[in-house]
Order: C-alpha cells, then structure tokens, then sequence
C-alpha cells in the first residue's frame, strides 16, 4: 500500500497567517474606533426619543440561566405607570465590521436599547463574555441620560411570614 503524503502548497492568493491577523487587528481598531464615534449619538437619538414619548426608564432584565445573556424582557415606565416603547422605528448609524463608514438602519425601538445595553455590558467589562449570573438588569434612567447596573435580584426560598405578634400559642 503506498504511503499518503501530505503537502502544502502556499497559494499565492492564500494570505499568510500573519497577514490575516493583522487585517483582523485593523479591522478591530476600525470597527472600535467607529463605533466610539457613533456611540453618544446614537444614545441622544434614543435618548431623545423615550423623552418624547413620556417614558421615565427602561429596565432591561437579562434571563440569568441562558449562556449568552439575552434580554428576557423589556419594562417600559412613563412617570409612575406601566406604558410602551413608540411603535416606529428608530433610524441609528450603526459600525459594521470591515466597513470603515456607517450604515443607517431602522431599527424597532426593543432593538435599539438591546444594542445600547449589550454595548454598556461591552463598554463596562471589556467585552460581551461576562458572567451572565452577576448582571440581572440594567437601568436606562431617561431623565438623567444614564445607563447603570441594578443590583442583582436574590433568588431563593421565599421567607415564611412571622405569626402575629398579639397571637398568643396554644396549650394544647
């Protein structure tokens, strides 16, 4: 049986590993780069438009058992009552990668605060591979133009409630 051999033939339209690390470094800086410079715009815009429709604060709340800590919901607060995120579209210059400009794109108003808030997680830990069981909400405060972190909610047993004080224990 002839023995398998195995070459490598380095194409001349193959890019050396080196080379493609080093567009992927480029296009990091880039695409960083691009989107500081679309992020304080982009929160004006929504900013701006929660302002407009009466909202107070969003809360976002992360499902904490999922991995990748997705948005499991979206609390929409108008001065002291429950109300809802405008129904148009949210038009926002957006960094894509490879692109050294921005693309506008219409976005629901749910997709709009789940890209600022997945780009505060970014901003606050480096990166999007965070420990999805430390974050449970984060808070848009419309007034004040601030995105924060809420403390995390205890899950536990629910605490059983006290017997009254004036009771008195029976002597049976």
């Amino acid at each position: 049986m002839p023995a398998l051999a195995l070459t490598t033939h380095a194409s001349e339209t193959e890019p050396s590993l080196d080379d493609a690390l080093s567009r992927y470094d480029t296009n990091l800086r880039q695409f960083r780069a691009l989107s500081a410079q679309l992020r304080n715009r982009n929160r004006d815009a929504v900013f701006d438009a929660l302002a407009g429709a009466g909202i107070s604060f969003v809360i976002v709340s992360f499902d904490r058992d999922d991995d990748e800590g997705r948005i499991e919901d979206l609390a929409i607060i108008a001065a002291d009552r429950a109300a809802h995120l405008p129904e148009e579209p949210i038009t926002l210059p957006i960094a894509l990668w490879s692109l050294t400009e921005p693309v506008s794109l219409d976005l629901s108003f749910p997709h709009a605060i789940e890209r600022l808030a997945l780009d505060y997680i970014e901003q606050s830990y480096g990166s999007l591979c965070f420990e999805s069981n430390n974050l449970d909400r984060i808070i848009f405060n419309v007034a004040a133009r601030s995105i924060a972190f809420a403390p995390c909610r205890e899950v536990g047993p629910m605490p059983l409630p006290e017997a009254p004080a004036n009771r008195q224990p029976s002597r049976e």
